[in-house]
């Protein structure tokens, strides 16, 4: 929370990453304060990122809720706030 540009360094440097950050993505990842990760029910069926940011000028949005899960048949279910 206290390094300035952390997380936008992180996921530059992170191999899966990296390549999806394009255009206005890095600079708005900038304003990203925290991140948790939490896993559902069983670590195989999916999990939870909560994206928190401080005041910015891309979304009024303090937190994003990105939720993957993986169903019986073996598709994924993405929902998002």
């Amino acid at each position: 929370q206290n390094i300035p540009g952390f997380w936008v360094t992180a996921f530059r440097n992170h191999p899966q990453l990296s390549p999806m950050i394009r255009g206005q993505d890095a600079e708005m990842l900038r304003y990203i304060t925290n991140l948790e990760v939490k896993e559902l029910r069983h670590p195989r069926t999916g999990c939870k990122f909560k994206f928190f940011f401080r005041r910015n000028p891309y979304f009024r949005n303090k937190l994003i809720v990105k939720e993957y899960e993986v169903r019986a048949s073996g598709r994924v279910v993405s929902l998002s706030t």
